[in-house]
């Protein structure tokens, strides 16, 4: 079973999963793309590639290097076989896939990192879903890798009680689960660090967080995200419904 790890201990790294030329399509059509990144804070950005949120509008839909860059990617990684692969279940919805871009600046009194809270421990949601992270620059500790605490997939901390507020307050606000004064009771945490084109696939039920960077010097990772939580909506947008 290829993704017995990522079963077992929720997380699971793969090398080399996209080549450097991969890579270096991918940045490209990132700078290329760039004046249409979403500036979150001042040390997060989003460069959408394709939504099936309701309130986001997709840019494959009216974007045509939106949609070949889509396509190449379906065609390199082949979403639906992979899903299918590491969760057992068809894809019912075309993954958001998007480019994170997260920078750190040293020496700068008026910056405040990290304030999106990803930094703390969390689960995204309170039901088994799955991301994939591909590192488009080389990512150690010292570069906010991504960490996981294995094993947190599996364990529930909340009572049933809490499990319908966290259901309530995520598919009201798309608020994450915050769990970082449990997470010491967890195993050790996995440090997923990376080459440029590595791929992290994990569990969002699981507790993990972004790693924090080492304030030396400026610093950025860059991500491509691939969600593919839609796929648990009881409603989809028309348009990311993915017929066989």
């Amino acid at each position: 079973n290829r993704f017995k790890t990522l079963q077992d201990d929720g997380v699971q790294v793969e090398k080399r999963f996209l080549n450097p030329n991969d890579i270096e399509y991918l940045l490209n059509f990132y700078k290329k793309n760039k004046i249409l990144k979403q500036d979150y804070l001042k040390d997060l950005s989003e460069l959408i590639i394709n939504s099936n949120l309701p309130h986001i509008k997709n840019p494959t839909s009216h974007k045509k290097d939106f949609l070949e860059l889509y396509d190449w990617l379906d065609s390199k990684i082949n979403f639906a076989r992979l899903f299918k692969d590491f969760s057992g279940n068809d894809m019912r919805s075309k993954p958001y896939v998007s480019i994170l871009h997260n920078k750190h600046f040293h020496n700068d009194s008026s910056f405040t990192p990290q304030a999106d809270g990803n930094a703390r421990a969390h689960r995204d949601v309170f039901y088994p879903s799955y991301k994939i992270f591909i590192y488009l620059s080389d990512v150690c500790e010292d570069n906010a890798a991504f960490t996981y605490y294995p094993g947190s997939h599996n364990k529930n901390d909340n009572s049933i009680s809490e499990i319908y507020k966290n259901s309530l307050k995520y598919y009201s606000s798309g608020s994450s689960v915050n769990v970082e004064q449990k997470s010491n009771s967890y195993n050790k945490s996995f440090c997923c660090e990376g080459d440029a084109g590595d791929a992290i696939f994990f569990n969002v039920q699981g507790i993990h967080k972004r790693g924090q960077f080492k304030d030396d010097q400026d610093r950025e990772r860059i991500v491509l995200l691939i969600d593919f939580r839609q796929n648990d909506a009881l409603i989809l947008k028309h348009d990311n419904v993915w017929h066989k």
